[in-house]
């Protein structure tokens, strides 16, 4: 195979290598993207700067790259006659002229990320010479990497250039104005990874410059720790409340459910209709495990509840509906809401359920605590942050020898239920004094299930 793409069986399943090469050489690296059916081939290289030379000689058509001094040369030529829109990138000050088969044309400057873009069109042609002579050659353009913390003043400096005009996708800062090639503001309490892009002029040409920002919130996340404990205190009084009315499934049977509705009337790779099965595993022996609830013994107190290693005591479900379920799947409600109406230092929940590869990193599902004042507080479910699936998925499960790098620094408080039934004993701390009026637990994702198996008060008011 040219370029040495191989994947043992892809040739013959999807002509995969093949595809893999088009795509990252000829079409990623030469920049060949035909359109004949619109008489048009469009050529985009993106060779690296050190690069002196490149070439490739395809049936479709050869492309030949020289730089010499100040002066890129490129010659195509195709197999079948097209016109050619060229952009080509230039990393200089100033282009001081374009030649097309020796002849000096107009063109076109757009920014690029690191570089300008000359762009110019050719009438339908085989062959193709372009000499492109600039001043002023520069290394490529690098995104500026910054770490600071909410609510800081930070500077952001254009390492060249005058700063024309700039975007904050994200919203990133609360407020900022520009001076020169600086971007000065405050940042906004909204810790995560931002992209601020800038439009800068490098001599003549423009240029995009990239600021990459790691915002973090030390006292934001030292609040939500103390906000939802890990450990329950050993010496609290607990009322473990009764879901039997709000219960409407077997968590047992979760993936023993025909998942059809809402699901694209067409050929689609999304999840299986059993709620479990990407489109390969019936193929490849990835049936859903069993489930079973066999450890609940082992962790039974006291007659009516169990205990978990949080020492968070709940109340002993029934056996045939011992979960409530939500979902978008139309199997089951969206939310479901438990009626609390009382004072408690915490609330604990026993939340089961699955999610699915594609969901990880978003919301999930959420739970809203509702005062009786009104005020609601939320807690949203993100796997792997706080929120795992009830079992491994594809006979694989987490670990921190090879997944260490996308999972939080503890795993989230959890408690085996039986085989393959892993639940998280989730907490949060309440407004003291002030009577919670509700609970929702209410699902946000598509392509999982999630539900409420218990929930408990810590030192209820009397």
């Amino acid at each position: 195979m040219p370029g040495g793409f191989s994947q043992i069986g892809a040739g013959t399943d999807f002509s995969d290598c093949h595809n893999m090469f088009a795509r990252t050489v000829v079409e990623g690296l030469f920049g060949f993207d035909p359109d004949y059916p619109n008489g048009i081939v469009r050529m985009r290289p993106a060779f690296p700067s050190s690069w002196p030379n490149a070439s490739i000689r395809t049936p479709d058509y050869t492309f030949n790259y020289r730089r010499e001094g100040d002066v890129e040369n490129y010659h195509l030529t195709l197999a079948r006659k097209a016109a050619v829109d060229f952009r080509l990138p230039v990393r200089a000050q100033k282009v001081r002229r374009v030649a097309l088969n020796g002849q000096e044309v107009p063109w076109e400057v757009e920014a690029g990320f690191g570089c300008a873009w000359v762009q110019l069109h050719v009438p339908v042609s085989s062959a193709v010479e372009l000499a492109i002579e600039t001043v002023g050659r520069l290394a490529p353009g690098a995104p500026v990497m910054m770490e600071a913390q909410v609510g800081d003043e930070v500077l952001l400096r254009a390492p060249r250039g005058r700063i024309i005009r700039w975007r904050d996708f994200q919203d990133t800062f609360e407020d900022a104005q520009v001076e020169g090639s600086t971007i000065r503001g405050r940042l906004a309490r909204k810790p995560g990874y931002h992209l601020v892009l800038a439009e800068v002029k490098v001599g003549e040409l423009p240029q995009q410059q990239l600021f990459k920002l790691h915002v973090t919130d030390p006292e934001g996340e030292a609040r939500r720790a103390a906000k939802t404990p890990r450990q329950a205190p050993k010496e609290a009084s607990w009322e473990c409340l009764d879901l039997r009315s709000q219960s409407n499934g077997d968590v047992r049977t979760i993936f023993k459910q025909q998942y059809l509705s809402p699901r694209p009337k067409t050929c689609s790779v999304r999840l299986g209709v059993d709620g479990y099965s990407a489109w390969t595993f019936p193929y490849w022996g990835d049936a859903p495990p069993p489930i079973d609830l066999s450890n609940l013994l082992n962790l039974a107190l006291e007659p009516g509840r169990i205990m978990t290693p949080q020492n968070v005591p709940f109340a002993r479900f029934a056996d045939d509906k011992n979960v409530a379920f939500t979902s978008l799947w139309d199997n089951w409600p969206r939310f479901v809401t438990v009626p609390v109406n009382r004072a408690a230092e915490e609330v604990w929940l026993l939340v089961c359920g699955s999610t699915f590869p594609m969901q990880l990193r978003i919301p999930n599902a959420e739970v809203r605590f509702r005062y009786a004042d009104g005020q609601v507080e939320k807690l949203e479910l993100v796997p792997p942050l706080n929120f795992w699936s009830l079992g491994s998925w594809g006979g694989l499960d987490y670990s921190y020898a090879t997944d260490a790098f996308c999972l939080p620094k503890e795993p989230p408080p959890s408690v085996q239920l039986g085989n393959n039934c892993r639940a998280m004993v989730l907490s949060w701390k309440l407004r003291p004094g002030v009577k919670l009026e509700d609970l929702t637990l209410e699902t946000l994702s598509q392509e999982v299930v999630i539900g409420l198996m218990g929930v408990s008060l810590a030192n209820p008011a009397r």
